[in-house]
């Protein structure tokens, strides 16, 4: 078996991004990262570095199920018109900051198919490099000294990455467990800090949530009174498994004032390493992130911008296709924890599994996770990295076939059987 899943197999990503771990060797098994200045979350990430390290070091394979790197490939399509644009003299020029004509186009089409949402694309899209490059832009922009930033918990880890960075604003947390909670969560936030910025993820990550319209709705209402700007990172607009996601933009009847969505397309149309996204929403805001952009980067490679723009315009086929895929594997994997003792609570959309370790696991999701690494090979995210009240949850991404995910899955209910032996041993 193996042999047969070596094919499907890649290394992790953020090791080659860490010297301290990769001179650290076999010495750091049994030791903790230096961890000044980190947090829980960054620690464990450390920690993780290392230990997938020694695995390596030691021969091993790694299967990893951390980070949400999608397996699929791009639409054909997409990849055509890349490659004949980067054949082309103009198309490596400087392009617009605020993104092609064509491409801001193909946003707004896709919004008023897909999501019943009418766009002006001159005025409110603007293309940015990913989610992440437009939520530092909005950060930057909206930056006042001890503004609140609310933020979702459990909470991805590169909204407080982005918070971090531009400093200066006053960090608090609102409840995203459970959808019934999300807007009186909020509502209470908005009341007690006025006039602050808050960072959606709906559909969200870890947990995969998908609000009703009537819920966005309220949330709007609730930012519009005490004067909140919000912005929702939407990447798993389209992926949901029994019924499609609700832009927050369609519950504003048409008048976007406060209100942002960033429509990635890393994961639905499995290109992560194009960085291109689509900010919309909010005229004030897409003018001056676009003014920003032409002082910082000048936007994003054109022939990039025109694979997109193809696959944005594909096939609805194509789309759905990959999400079946991801529900199957969510399917597998939610099923296959259960039986082990876990607690879930099923993704709704998304690329991941988000779950608590049973009572009868002798320790926290990092030790879990240690164990994985260096006896079974298999790489997941321990809960503390969204939150220090996660250390009993992991996220388990589903990036790889289902034949590979019922191997890894068959490793990890080895380690909780042997670990729930364990306990009744002591």
């Amino acid at each position: 078996m193996e042999n047969h899943l070596k094919q499907y197999t890649f290394l992790i990503c953020f090791l080659d991004n860490n010297p301290q771990v990769s001179k650290a060797g076999g010495a750091i098994l049994n030791a903790q990262v230096a961890d000044e200045g980190m947090n829980a979350g960054s620690r464990a990430l450390s920690n993780m570095r290392a230990w997938c390290t020694v695995a390596q070091e030691s021969g091993n394979t790694l299967f990893d199920l951390s980070m949400i790197n999608p397996d699929l490939s791009p639409a054909r399509e997409m990849l055509d018109r890349f490659i004949e644009a980067s054949l082309k003299p103009n198309s490596h020029k400087y392009t617009t900051a605020r993104g092609l004509k064509k491409l801001r186009e193909a946003f707004a089409d896709k919004y008023l198919d897909s999501f019943h949402v009418e766009l002006r694309p001159e005025l409110e899209v603007c293309v940015t490099l990913g989610t992440k490059d437009a939520t530092l832009q909005v950060l930057s922009i909206a930056r006042q000294e001890g503004r609140t930033l609310l933020l979702p918990t459990p909470t991805y880890p590169a909204m407080l990455s982005a918070a971090d960075l531009i400093g200066d604003y006053d960090v608090q947390f609102y409840q995203a467990e459970n959808v019934n909670q999300l807007s009186s969560s909020l509502e209470n936030a908005f009341r007690e800090n006025p006039g602050g910025i808050a960072l959606l993820n709906l559909p969200g990550n870890p947990i995969g949530l998908c609000p009703s319209e009537r819920e966005l709705h309220l949330i709007v209402q609730a930012a519009r009174r005490y004067g909140y700007l919000l912005l929702n990172d939407f990447v798993y607009g389209e992926m949901g498994f029994e019924a499609s996601p609700t832009s927050l933009l369609k519950c504003c009847n048409g008048d976007y004032q406060g209100i942002l969505e960033v429509y990635s397309m890393s994961k639905a149309y499995a290109i992560p390493g194009w960085r291109v996204a689509g900010l919309v929403g909010c005229q004030e805001v897409i003018q001056k992130v676009a003014l920003r952009k032409s002082d910082t980067d000048y936007g994003t490679f054109i022939p990039i911008q025109v694979g997109a723009t193809a696959g944005l315009r594909a096939s609805a086929s194509f789309l759905s296709d990959s999400v079946s895929r991801y529900a199957e594997r969510a399917e597998l994997v939610s099923s296959k924890l259960l039986s082990f003792g876990c607690s879930i609570q099923p993704p709704e959309a998304g690329a991941s599994v988000w779950a608590r370790l049973p009572e009868s696991y002798c320790g926290n999701a990092e030790k879990f996770v240690k164990q994985l690494i260096l006896e079974q090979g298999v790489v997941i995210l321990p809960g503390i990295v969204f939150g220090d009240s996660y250390s009993s949850y992991f996220r388990i991404s589903l990036v790889q076939p289902q034949l590979v995910l019922s191997e890894c899955l068959d490793r990890i209910g080895a380690i909780l059987k042997s670990s729930e032996q364990e306990c009744i041993d002591s």
